[in-house]
């Protein structure tokens, strides 16, 4: 992040990956904010509707699910779907 600066695409990745161990691992509330900052990186970096920003989306719902947030983790999961279907017809 230092070398890279905090905003970079790479930075992303390395967010990504850690928040999905924390996940696995049941430390929801340590993976929200990590996802949240990746998504918010991915998205100035590929613009408002791309794949990745799909997986992030879902990942956040799971995340939201499991820390009872179900109004959040159905807002995400409505938000990923959307653009799928989005992303699907541009095809």
């Amino acid at each position: 992040e230092k070398a890279l600066g905090p905003e970079h695409p790479d930075v992303a990745t390395g967010l990504n990956n850690l928040a999905s161990v924390l996940q696995a691992q049941g430390l929801f509330k340590e993976a929200e904010p990590l996802y949240k900052r990746t998504l918010s990186i991915v998205e100035k970096s590929v613009g408002p509707d791309h794949p990745r920003i799909v997986r992030i989306l879902r990942k956040l719902a799971g995340v939201y699910e499991k820390l009872g947030k179900k109004e959040e983790a159905a807002g995400f999961l409505e938000r990923a779907e959307a653009m799928k279907k989005r992303l699907t017809e541009k095809r």
